[in-house]
């Protein structure tokens, strides 16, 4: 009995580290899920960030389209505007030949 006692407490031990040790390996496993969703979710926010830097790309390219036209449609209306001066100076000149 006395060597049953004496292998009794060592059989708790290696219950216990068993134990112990598969509670590590779990919470190991659980810290590496944790990080590969954090990489996970690294990687998409580095593709998000390309996604928003291009479509920002896009919209300036855009912008400078949109300015280009506005400068050309400004200097057509100022030709216009020139233009019509020069048609209501003859019309008064015309009106005043008239009378």
């Amino acid at each position: 009995m006395g060597k049953h006692d004496a292998k009794q407490p060592k059989l708790h031990f290696e219950q216990k580290r068993s134990t112990r040790l598969g509670e590590l390996e779990q919470g190991s496993q659980a810290a590496e899920g944790r990080d590969l969703t954090a990489e996970d979710q690294g990687e998409d926010l580095r593709t998000l960030m390309l996604e928003m830097r291009s479509s920002l790309r896009n919209i300036d390219t855009k912008l400078d389209n949109l300015t280009s036209q506005l400068d050309s449609v400004k200097a057509q209306v100022s030709t216009h505007e020139t233009r019509l001066d020069t048609l209501e100076a003859h019309q008064s000149e015309c009106h005043e030949f008239q009378i």
